[in-house]
């Protein structure tokens, strides 16, 4: 998804990846620019992504939830296996796994929400998201 200006014209486009050649999807999202602001997510829980954007149009800020109707859902990515962590010194810790996969999704496309806390019932002291 790429979000901006170009020579007065406000896009907000989605292209799909075809073997390295990118084509606009032409999803019909408004163009926005200025302190934009797009990210997937499952806003609905419905099991697909879906899209908030955010930015200028031209005449006003908007903010936009596009809900993701189709009918082929996203599945769940297997559980990531083999954690392992070590301290590195300067209360500093690395933590490593196996990479997960799901049918959608090449393995360097999927992202990770980390909850780090002493017990599951703690107060949420850290969250991270992750590349793989």
């Amino acid at each position: 998804m790429l979000c901006g200006l170009n020579n007065s014209l406000r896009y907000s486009n989605i292209y799909r990846n075809t073997g390295g050649i990118f084509t606009d999807i032409s999803a019909g999202l408004t163009g926005v620019e200025n302190r934009n602001g797009a990210d997937w997510g499952d806003y609905d829980n419905d099991g697909d992504l879906d899209i908030l954007l955010m930015g200028f149009d031209g005449t006003n800020y908007v903010t936009k939830i596009y809900r993701n109707d189709i009918t082929v859902s996203n599945t769940a990515p297997s559980i990531p296996i083999n954690l392992t962590s070590n301290q590195t010194g300067n209360n500093r810790i690395n933590l490593k796994w196996n990479k997960s996969t799901d049918a959608q999704t090449l393995q360097k496309g999927l992202t990770y929400n980390l909850r780090i806390s002493t017990t599951p019932q703690e107060v949420l002291k850290l969250f991270l998201q992750c590349p793989t």
